[in-house]
């Protein structure tokens, strides 16, 4: 008889073994045997060779088949999976795993017990097969693509980092995959360029042309022929039984894919759809140790949190020869909202934000429109991943950055009757014949509704006022302004707030967000940074003293200080008591905090 609770989990996650085909074989094999998803990132490195391979014509043929309608989408989805479905056999009969796919590229890798000359020649046959089975086989026929190739060998990391809502991210890098990353760049169309390090490997038995990685640096080598290594391929390591891995797998895979799953829906993820991509450099995350975990942690989990506030998804987290990139979206199943391209932004900003925090100059590119976004890979290794010009825009404006957060003129047209934005002059990118206009978001504007001449608003207008006259003489009191939409609601309260301006009293301002309905105190946020002094200052440690400065009179409210977190962004630490409080009592204890009077707040202060 069928247990109730296997066939819960069989219903939640979909088709186990399906499933298992959307994760890294490492990480099926590390789960196999724990039932129990991960509740803190891990990470390990061990000696591996590399294959990065980049293929290019997947964003000419995507653009030439979005506008042919659904016959073009799964004209598309074919010809995608019968690429790379070739390539992941290859990679599979000569050995190897594939970990990553990044869009139109894949990551392959084949861990070494002990010598790595055996495996970083099996990688570098792989290369060449590939090579040999784009130019010559059944699919090169039917479109035009051609691939670049580059192997590396030596230490490879892996991390599993965020955990966010359940969401967890691996992270494979080291100085095997910075080595392949940067070797590629020497990589022609068609060719497979050996590393430095895969080089002095594979000395004896290859042969080719010498290339040198960068000015003055060591010698790659663009690969012609190697023997046939002495050993066997090396033997593609098993994930055992991955029922039992199910709830632990469904972490690292996006909710679009698991919500198609659990339908019974897989053949219906490949789409065209209109969504805001973006694509963020995050410092310090190429190659994890244990020493870097923590703060590699916490990096990934402040990024996660800001994309999860708006409901963004992350699609990748990927590491080249730059470091590592996380690639994010707003409108992908199985949440898409009209405002995406505003909740993007938003996102962006408020990463921007946290990070700049921390000290780091973070560099964001953004951009909106129709891109694929489905299941690419074959019925033994996939991946959920986007593929378009847009996808390429929102990469070369994040190169083109300079440490800063730009998009393009379709994420600001989107968004320009809600946020405010700075005209920065085009700039030229590569793979654009012309100069892109990019512009700066400079985020919403909170301050004061605009005003001017109202028509048969007389007697309000002279409501406020008495009420505002009132205010000065000590009266207080409070004003409920409602009606349709359209009707001057908030050019009447800006035209109050103006008033004030003019008077000796200190005004407050706050405003909902329906993106921000689920964030506890919204409205509230610009109030309190007001009242605590910090609305114009982003460094952690300046808002910080200037919040505890104030509350320091009252060392019973200061003991309480780290719950303002709760409401600003701010990096107070707890103590054993404070971290404690759940439920109503932390949230009473909350409201206790907030509702000291603001003026004994200002009294109490040096600012």
């Amino acid at each position: 008889m069928e247990q109730p609770i296997a066939r819960a989990e069989h219903d939640a996650d979909g088709d186990p073994v399906e499933l298992a085909t959307y994760v890294p074989a490492l990480v099926a094999r590390r789960f196999a045997d724990r039932r129990e998803p991960l509740d803190v990132p891990e990470s390990e490195r061990f000696p591996a060779a590399v294959l990065f391979a980049d293929i290019s014509g997947f964003t000419a043929l995507t653009e030439r088949l979005a506008g042919t309608g659904p016959n073009g989408v799964e004209e598309l989805t074919e010809l995608l999976n019968d690429c790379s479905g070739e390539l992941v056999e290859l990679v599979g009969t000569h050995g190897g795993e594939v970990v990553k796919f990044a869009g139109d590229a894949l990551l392959a890798i084949w861990p070494a017990d002990d010598d790595d000359s055996g495996v970083t020649a099996w990688a570098a046959r792989c290369g060449l097969a590939m090579q040999q089975s784009l130019e010559g086989g059944e699919f090169a026929a039917r479109v035009q693509l051609s691939v670049r190739i580059a192997v590396g060998s030596g230490q490879v990391s892996v991390a599993h980092l965020g955990g966010v809502r359940g969401r967890w991210e691996l992270v494979v890098g080291g100085p095997a995959v910075v080595q392949a990353c940067a070797a590629e760049q020497l990589a022609r169309p068609g060719d497979v360029v050996l590393s430095p390090d895969a080089y002095d490997v594979l000395l004896a038995i290859c042969t080719g042309e010498q290339v040198r990685l960068g000015a003055g640096g060591r010698s790659a080598l663009r690969l012609a022929s190697i023997r046939p290594p002495t050993s066997a391929a090396p033997l593609v390591r098993g994930v055992g039984a991955v029922e039992a891995a199910g709830p632990a797998l469904r972490g690292y895979v996006p909710a679009a894919v698991t919500a198609r799953l659990a339908a019974g829906q897989s053949a219906w993820i490949s789409e065209l759809r209109p969504v805001t991509v973006l694509f963020l450099r995050l410092p310090g995350l190429d190659d994890i140790s244990s020493d870097t975990l923590e703060q590699a942690q916490k990096l990934v989990g402040e990024v996660q949190e800001a994309l999860y506030e708006y409901e963004g998804s992350v699609n990748k987290l990927v590491i080249d020869d730059k470091g590592a990139t996380l690639v994010a979206a707003f409108g992908l199943p199985p949440v898409a909202h009209e405002d995406d391209p505003v909740r993007a932004v938003q996102a962006a900003l408020g990463i921007q934000a946290r990070l700049q925090s921390r000290g780091l100059r973070p560099a964001l590119g953004l951009a909106t429109g129709r891109v694929f976004c489905g299941s690419v890979g074959s019925s033994k290794r996939r991946e959920y991943t986007m593929i378009g010009g847009v996808v390429n825009l929102a990469a070369r404006l994040m190169q083109a950055a300079n440490d800063e957060l730009v998009c393009d003129a379709a994420t600001r047209q989107a968004t320009e009757a809600k946020l405010a934005f700075e005209a920065l002059p085009p700039r030229r990118l590569k793979g654009w014949a012309q100069p892109v206009a990019v512009f700066r978001p400079r985020g919403q504007s909170l301050a004061r509704p605009r005003s001017g001449s109202l028509v048969g608003r007389a007697r309000e207008q002279d409501l406020l006022s008495q009420r505002l006259i009132g205010l000065q003489q000590g009266q207080g009191g409070t004003v409920l302004v409602e009606g349709e939409a359209g009707i001057g609601k908030s050019r009447l309260v800006g035209g109050l707030v103006e008033q004030a301006a003019a008077l000796p009293v200190r005004t407050l301002v706050g405003a909902a967000d329906a993106v921000r309905s689920t964030t506890p105190y919204h409205a509230w946020r610009p109030v309190f940074e007001s009242v605590f002094g910090v609305e114009d200052v982003a460094e952690s440690s300046e808002r910080r003293t200037r919040v505890l400065d104030r509350l320091r009179v009252r060392p019973d409210l200061e003991r309480l200080a780290p719950l303002l977190a709760d409401v600003l962004p701010l990096d107070l630490p707890s103590d054993e008591v404070v971290g404690q409080l759940r439920g109503p009592v932390r949230a009473d204890n909350l409201r206790r905090l907030l509702m000291v009077p603001s003026g004994w707040l200002q009294r109490s202060s040096r600012y």
